[in-house]
């Protein structure tokens, strides 16, 4: 079924003897450029490596697409551990018992104990790997490796001025002039600085491979493709964590090579982005079949044995990490290999094409309990898409014949027996169905599909399967065709699958545990609880849906996977437009079917999904609210992530005569489908007179009010406002906020943000952020035409991704009773009011080797600076508050 990379288990002995060879070896003398090639000479035949040129979106080897294996060495710098492997014994190793194709050599630049302070001992590094290499037919990248290489341009220049004039005529030779940017712009600093070392490279090496990094850490593959470096043979940098990354970077890139570039993953590994944690087999996998798929060359981080995840080696050499273990296996039976026939085509089969070749595209591992849409496949052969009537619009598969096949990524909570439904048609009958392991192996379950008397004409059929836990591909084999399939759920036994069509639907409305992986909403007195805990979680608003205002381009699922993933954003809300032109009265269809691809993707990435009537007069369109919420609350009040905003901002009129009585009229008609579920009401003068709302509340369970703010308008009145009504017994919910003035321009207001945050924070009051779209104005998420941050997306992000709470599971708040308005701890100084016992900048926490000294602070941990307290993000070394690794807790006073 799927082309995965075919691995070959080693016993642990095995393995075992490996890491003791290396280590055994690391210390021996190391051999001359002379005698290494002829030792080689002798022993094996000289296979010199082949030429590599870029061409189109691919990196080819004498003109074949292909993609490499290999590793990258640590950081070279003096005392940090990893050196030791800077020799020709490992090179060696790893050619010959590995199979390796390419050693990166990753030459700290600006760190302790790097280049620029020590440069003699590790150029010399850098050169014996070269030679090794070179001498063992091998890729060799030489890697300026540092977070800051634009601050060091003349530095980098007189580097690759000397590799390229002692090197520049091996073919084995990449240059790799920035390792991992930080969030600083592609246009702006990252280009400058790698075109004045291009440059300086291609004055005496005409056409070796040059690499070039990318912004956020070599994620941002996409924003290089909408400005890429203009020259000849120049690859882009994807740098991936198995543990961390997944769809949503996958998306970049398949972005990026959509748009032309070539991309080379000089880093990758099977951990988190720390460089820590278990291995993630089953997106390890899936992220290997997408580099082999799209001819992507890749060197695993890295050769060490320092007590982390991503480390080869166990410390001091006692075998294999499980990491090492799975790099073993993936790089020893990579199947392209120098000088090797074997290669990729270079137009392999796109994303909805037809016919028997394999179709493959980005894809998110999907969530038990979801729905599983059928357009939402990894890979497809022999089927197509087409538009449905089903409820809920989207695609189904067809044209199904037998020995067609689909697969999906799924995750699979705990071994069981799970019930597998499908959602079909058929004209004919005599279908049947295999529910398999991708791959075909093994085979989980058969079921028949019935006639249905039409291909539009839609049930849902079931059988139950045993499966076992983890993230894995399955998939759907046509034993014998003639039916359509328009999505697919896999249930744990004992639940029952939604169908769409029927409004009786058995799921229990007042089972207290959570459905569609997040914790179900209540409120307790003045806050909004999460399973039972006070929380606060933060996210995104999407801009209006209405047809051709610019933000209904947002509204899909990669958006919303990218939010989740890379913003660890816990909300989003699909801002409905409704009177307005090219909103719900005027084109209905279109701007429902926007609020359910965000339901859906919601649901799919465990996030609450807010969805709001965006309306600033939703009192004059009342039965078509009445009509719509019913609809929504029968359709997915079953779902714990769903949050209903039933008035986006009234205008300046009564809460009591006007505002009340059609929510009261909407509250009424959710409550017949959906009991429980979170409603949130506007309030008067654009959600701002909360007070108002809280002097005369509606009655009835778990109804919030509306709260939105402007930081560079609204301050501490609107806060006393707030204050008043939480003090009066409601809840808030900030469904709508900006960094910038009300008007949704100029620039953002850092301070008020940070007092507004800390205010929401204090409160448990959940908040999303206006607007995901690149509007030419301040309050966008996104510059006009990319995926550039603005300066308040970068504020918000670093704002979400830092946020204590996050969906599925999060930190409690502080236990003190919210319902109690004498409460003595300060809203301002979320620490208590102290920072005792806690660590003063630079006073670091963590050593990177035994040994060493501390150089860092890891996530979670916290440290002051000048009177204010931070918590790491993750691994951070930077002054406190002065990039996204760290997030400000407040002051100690």
């Amino acid at each position: 079924m799927k082309n995965n990379v075919s691995i070959e288990k080693k016993d642990g002995a095995y393995l075992t003897s490996l890491a003791s060879k290396i280590f055994n070896n690391a210390s021996a003398k190391k051999k001359t450029l002379a005698a290494l090639v002829l030792a080689v000479a002798a022993s094996v035949p000289v296979q010199a490596v082949e030429k590599l040129t870029v061409q189109g979106n691919r990196v080819l080897a004498d003109g074949v697409s292909k993609s490499f294996a290999g590793h990258s060495l640590f950081w070279s710098n003096d005392g940090w551990g990893g050196e030791k492997f800077y020799n020709d014994n490992v090179v060696r190793d790893l050619r010959n018992d590995w199979n390796s194709s390419i050693i990166r050599a990753a030459m700290g630049v600006d760190d302790g104990g790097g280049y620029l302070s020590s440069p003699g001992p590790n150029e010399a590094r850098v050169r014996t790997i070269v030679d090794s290499a070179v001498a063992r037919d091998m890729y060799v990248i030489i890697d300026w490796h540092t977070h800051h290489a634009e601050n060091h341009t003349g530095a980098a220049v007189d580097f690759f001025r000397k590799m390229a004039s002692d090197y520049g005529h091996l073919d084995n030779v990449i240059y790799e002039i920035y390792n991992e940017p930080l969030q600083v712009s592609w246009s702006s600093t990252i280009k400058p600085y790698a075109e004045t070392v291009i440059s300086a490279i291609r004055q005496i090496d005409p056409d070796n491979l040059i690499i070039v990094g990318t912004p956020s850490w070599s994620q941002d593959v996409d924003q290089a493709s909408f400005d890429p470096i203009n020259g000849t043979n120049i690859a882009y940098a994807l740098h991936f964590y198995a543990g961390t990354h997944k769809g949503f970077l996958r998306d970049k890139a398949t972005t990026a090579m959509n748009n032309g570039i070539a991309l080379f993953a000089t880093e990758w590994g099977t951990v988190n982005a720390d460089g820590n944690g278990a291995v993630n087999h089953g997106e390890t996998n899936t992220w290997m079949n997408f580099l082999l798929e799209n001819g992507i060359s890749h060197a695993n981080w890295s050769i060490n044995d320092k007590p982390e995840g991503a480390s080869l080696f166990s410390p001091g050499g006692n075998g294999l990490t499980e990491s090492g273990a799975k790099v073993f296996e993936i790089v020893h039976d990579w199947p392209h290999k120098i000088g090797s026939n074997t290669g990729t085509p270079t137009n392999p089969t796109g994303p909805g094409t037809p016919g028997d070749d394999v179709v493959s595209k980005p894809c998110s591992v999907m969530q038990v309990s979801s729905r599983i849409e059928a357009e939402s496949f990894c890979q497809m052969m022999g089927m197509q898409t087409e538009a449905t009537t089903d409820n809920g619009g989207g695609e189904n598969i067809g044209w199904i014949d037998a020995g067609d096949w689909v697969t999906y990524d799924v995750n699979i909570p705990s071994t069981g027996n799970y019930n597998v439904s499908y959602r079909i048609a058929s004209e004919g009958g005599s279908g049947s169905i295999q529910f398999e392991q991708g791959g075909g192996n093994p085979v989980f379950g058969m079921i028949d599909v019935p006639q249905t008397n039409g291909w539009q004409n839609w049930e849902t059929i079931s059988h139950e399967v045993s499966l076992s836990a983890g993230e894995q591909t399955v998939a759907i084999a046509a034993v014998s065709g003639g039916f359509n399939v328009n999505w697919l759920e896999i249930t744990p036994v004992g639940t029952n699958p939604t169908d769409p069509t029927d409004p009786t639907d058995p799921t229990d409305p007042t089972d207290p545990g959570p459905v569609g992986g997040v914790e179900p909403l209540s409120v307790v007195g003045n806050r909004v609880h999460a399973g039972g805990v006070a929380k606060s979680f933060a996210g995104n608003s999407l801009f209006w849906s209405n047809n051709g205002w610019g933000g209904e381009k947002f509204y899909n699922f990669e958006t919303v996977n990218m939010l989740r993933s890379d913003w660890q954003s816990s909300i989003i809300r699909a801002a409905m437009g409704v009177d307005a032109s090219g909103g719900y009265l005027e084109e209905p269809a279109a701007n429902e079917a926007k609020v359910r691809t965000v339901i859906d993707a919601a649901v799919a990435n465990d996030m609450y999904v807010i969805i709001d009537w965006h309306s600033h007069h939703a009192e004059n369109f009342t039965s078509e609210a009445v009509d719509f919420f019913s609809r929504m609350s029968q359709d997915y009040g079953h779902l714990d992530n769903v949050i209903y905003e039933v008035y986006n901002e009234p205008l300046d009129v009564s809460w009591t005569n006007v505002i009340k009585p059609y929510a009261e009229q909407v509250v009424n008609a959710i409550r017949q489908n959906d009991p429980d579920n979170l409603i949130i009401v506007g309030t008067p003068f654009f959600s701002q007179r909360v007070d108002e709302a809280s002097e005369n509340p509606i009655s009835g369970n778990n109804i919030a009010y509306t709260l939105h703010f402007y930081a560079g308008t609204h301050s501490d009145a609107l806060r006393a406002k707030a204050t008043t009504a939480l003090n009066n017994g409601i809840a808030l919910f900030a469904t709508e906020w900006g960094t910038v003035d009300a008007s949704g321009d100029g620039a953002p207001n850092q301070g008020s943000t940070n007092t507004w945050m800390n205010f929401l924070r204090d409160n448990g009051i959940s908040h999303a952020n206006w607007a995901v779209n690149d509007k030419a104005e301040g309050s966008s998420t996104f510059q006009p035409g990319t995926t550039n941050l603005t300066s308040s997306g970068s504020i918000v992000r670093d704002i979400v991704r830092g946020w204590e709470h996050k969906s599925g599971g999060g930190v409690p708040t502080d236990p003190t009773d919210p319902t109690d308005p004498t409460d003595p701890t300060d809203p301002t100084d979320p620490t208590g009011g102290s920072c005792s016992g806690v660590a003063v900048y630079p006073n670091w926490s963590t050593k990177d080797w035994d040994g060493g000294q501390p150089t860092h602070h890891e996530a979670g941990e916290q440290m002051q600076n000048e009177g204010n307290l931070y918590v790491a993000n993750w691994y951070a070394n930077s002054l406190p508050g002065s990039d996204a690794s760290w997030t400000s807790l407040g002051s100690c006073n």
